[in-house]
């Protein structure tokens, strides 16, 4: 039995700051990207605040989630229970 912890990919609101959703969702509620590192896209939400509760990786962090997943399943990791966060 093997306990693996990973720490979460950078998230969005630590790079740009708290104020994030101010400047990336116009008044209509659509998110336009304004730097290279946030998201391309995002999934529909009920509205902003919802992104501030539950913050997304940053591009960044989505390529780092992506390499451990790969390290993984190249050395043939494969989770019996997996807990995480919302």
């Amino acid at each position: 039995l093997h306990l693996i912890i990973v720490r979460h990919g950078e998230r969005v609101d630590r790079y740009f700051g708290d104020n994030w959703t101010r400047l990336a969702f116009d008044q209509d509620g659509r998110y336009h990207r304004y730097h290279e590192n946030l998201p391309a896209r995002l999934p529909v939400r009920v509205n902003r605040l919802a992104w501030e509760e539950d913050t997304p990786l940053t591009r960044s962090g989505l390529k780092a989630a992506r390499n451990l997943g790969r390290t993984f399943a190249m050395k043939s990791v494969e989770p019996d229970f997996v807990y995480s966060s919302p």
